[in-house]
């Protein structure tokens, strides 16, 4: 993905969750959240690159995951706030290694950080529940490491959608209204493989440059 996109683009993250009166309690997933987890020192050592401090952060994830009787296997939802959307490239090939196979759904984002010395905070879900993935037979895979949809029992988790073509990943530019309808258009071709829609929909993170 160009970095200039980051911070030019509308990003929608959603969770869905069937509204059926008749689910089961076996329906609701038991999440586990591991939020604002960063690494800037390792034994005493500054670390100063991307890839430290991802590859630092993502093993302390590990032992979380671990103290929980969990793996990486198990995230769901992984959030990635930059401080600098230039880093895209050093922490997604150090993440990359972490989550080869079936990744969480993510969203990336360029933020301030609240630690001046960390260049990377990720927020995690996790769940011992059964996953299903959702791929969209009709938009196109952007070779990154990270799933459209999971479902867990009634929720589906939706990673971070932008205003692309969804035949060629390519950006569709315009206004913001433009590109709004897009970012959507896309979030509920994930939406329509999991079985739900747009009525679905009870939480959505709205990220704008301006």
């Amino acid at each position: 993905m160009p970095n200039r996109f980051f911070a030019l683009i509308v990003m929608v993250v959603g969770v869905a969750a069937l509204a059926a009166p008749t689910a089961s309690k076996a329906q609701t997933p038991t999440l586990h959240h591991l939020p604002n987890v960063t690494a800037t020192e390792l034994d005493g050592r500054l670390l100063e690159t991307i890839e430290e401090q991802t590859e630092a952060a993502l093993e302390e994830v590990g032992r979380r995951l671990e103290a929980l009787g969990l793996t990486y296997r198990d995230v769901v939802v992984s959030n990635v706030f930059l401080r600098d959307s230039r880093l895209f490239q050093g922490m997604n090939g150090v993440y990359r290694t972490f989550f080869d196979t079936a990744p969480p759904t993510r969203a990336t984002v360029e933020a301030d950080l609240p630690n001046p010395d960390a260049l990377i905070q990720f927020t995690f879900v996790a769940t011992p529940d059964a996953k299903e993935f959702v791929a969209p037979s009709g938009l196109r895979s952007p070779a990154l490491p990270y799933s459209w949809g999971i479902r867990v029992g009634n929720t589906l988790f939706v990673s971070g959608a932008t205003s692309r073509d969804p035949d060629t990943f390519q950006p569709v530019t315009g206004d913001v209204p433009t590109q709004t309808r897009r970012v959507f258009g896309n979030v509920g071709m994930v939406l329509e493989a999991g079985g739900m829609g747009y009525e679905d929909l009870v939480s959505c993170k709205v990220f704008l440059n301006d």
